[in-house]
């Protein structure tokens, strides 16, 4: 199972992370790793040419975090914040067609998951948090 977690502080998004394989098929051929990993890696390429110097990240095998420092006062916050929104509308996409194979959590937001994906009234409370 992946396991995508992002992280929400004063009004903004602070980190993202992935953990795991979705199983869905053997490594190369795994449509939904690849699609979160394609997500996730395009949002930390995006994240670092806005925020080059205010951001980390690390990439292993099965393992991606960025995180962000606390400094919302730069003039490139608000293209930063909406590739990550994006990027976890992406995400959640991935884990409401798969919930077998990806927990999808935001904490920081009264611990979200998408165990509650199937109530509509909480997924579209997660939606109007990332818009």
């Amino acid at each position: 199972m992946t396991r995508i977690t992002f992280e929400r502080g004063h009004q903004r998004w602070v980190s993202f992370r992935s953990e795991g394989h979705s199983g869905y098929a053997e490594a190369g051929r795994d449509i939904v790793c690849a699609g979160i990993s394609a997500i996730l890696q395009t949002a930390i390429l995006g994240i670092q040419a806005y925020h080059t110097n205010h951001s980390s990240y690390c990439i292993e095998e099965g393992y991606l975090e960025c995180k962000l420092q606390a400094n919302p006062e730069i003039e490139t916050e608000r293209e930063v914040q909406s590739i990550i929104s994006t990027a976890a509308l992406g995400c959640l996409n991935i884990a409401v067609q798969f919930p077998d194979l990806v927990h999808f959590q935001v904490i920081g937001t009264n611990h979200w998951t998408s165990n509650k994906v199937n109530q509509p009234y909480e997924f579209e409370k997660l939606l109007e948090l990332i818009k």
